[in-house]
């Protein structure tokens, strides 16, 4: 499930498009729910790419004994991994398969390099470990794992594909690898437990209510900014400072259950991410005399103990 922190990021995205582009509020208020949708995209296409493994695998052994001198081995292989009900079960579940299918996720063209993968994947010990080893539900987990881990979520060919896709995913990565994760772990011999993007439909709301209330107070934001940076030229202020700001500041006075300190601190984070080695400083001080000045004016109200 996608974290609060990660909401913010993606509501950080949409507020910089939206000055970028002059969007309406309508349209980038959509735009962030689109990119929301793309990280559960990205998400499917790489449980569908583990289901394409256990397609070559299969396709691998039927061709194995159809050579016109085939082996031993050849005639009689382990099937370990086509057994796998972890593989089977992201390739043909029905339930699944409509989530392709409602994401049109595919491969198609790209079938060739995630192929190559498949091709490192069954040459290294992973592969033959598991062919000889245990067949229990815990290590056939264990086995899908490994796979992700050590060809999938490090993988750089398929991470710069990805970007050629969508310019987003690169920093929707730890959202999608978290579903994946989770979509392994949680599953059993006869079921997929499907995570949901969203821990409750209450974070799903805070993103768009957050996006909203930062735009519709945009010029109110600007103008108090302003007020605790006038040694500053404007232009000097690096815009995504700004809008760091202006989030924290939707954030301060409109969601009221979420502590003072927690919001500081998120948005310290960001600007670290996001921004310059100073901003954090910056960003901090700024918010610090406009958190007084809001309290003050009764503009922050926050519900519960230790949430100031």
């Amino acid at each position: 499930m996608i974290t609060r922190r990660q909401l913010r990021i993606k509501a950080l995205q949409s507020l910089y498009g939206q000055r970028a582009t002059e969007r309406s509020l309508t349209n980038t208020v959509q735009a962030l729910e689109d990119s929301l949708r793309n990280i559960y995209g990205l998400f499917l296409l790489e449980a569908k790419a583990l289901g394409e493994f256990h397609r070559f695998e299969e396709e691998r052994l039927e061709r194995g004994k159809k050579k016109k001198m085939p082996t031993a081995e050849d005639m009689n292989p382990s099937t370990a991994m086509v057994d796998n009900p972890i593989l089977r079960q992201l390739r043909f579940d029905e339930s699944i398969n409509a989530l392709y299918d409602e994401y049109s996720v595919r491969w198609g063209d790209d079938r060739d390099l995630l192929f190559t993968v498949y091709k490192k994947f069954i040459e290294s010990p992973v592969y033959e470990a598991y062919k000889t080893g245990e067949q229990s539900l815990d290590n056939q987990k264990a086995f899908v794992l490994e796979i992700y881990t050590q060809f999938f979520a490090y993988n750089d060919t398929l991470h710069e594909l990805y970007e050629e896709r969508n310019i987003h995913w690169s920093e929707d990565l730890e959202a999608m690898q978290m579903l994946v994760v989770a979509l392994i772990k949680h599953s059993s011999e006869s079921a997929l437990t499907i995570p949901e993007l969203f821990k409750s439909e209450e974070d799903h709301e805070f993103a768009l209510q957050l996006l909203k209330k930062t735009i519709q107070n945009s010029n109110y934001f600007e103008e108090i900014i302003g007020s605790q940076t006038k040694n500053w030229e404007a232009d000097r202020i690096a815009l995504i400072d700004k809008l760091l700001m202006k989030l924290a500041l939707a954030e301060l006075i409109y969601f009221s259950q979420i502590p003072i300190k927690v919001t500081f601190n998120e948005y310290i984070e960001l600007s670290k991410q996001f921004s310059t080695s100073k901003s954090g400083v910056f960003i901090n001080g700024v918010l610090d005399k406009l958190t007084a000045q809001l309290k003050e004016n009764q503009q922050i109200k926050k519900i519960g103990k230790g949430l100031l």
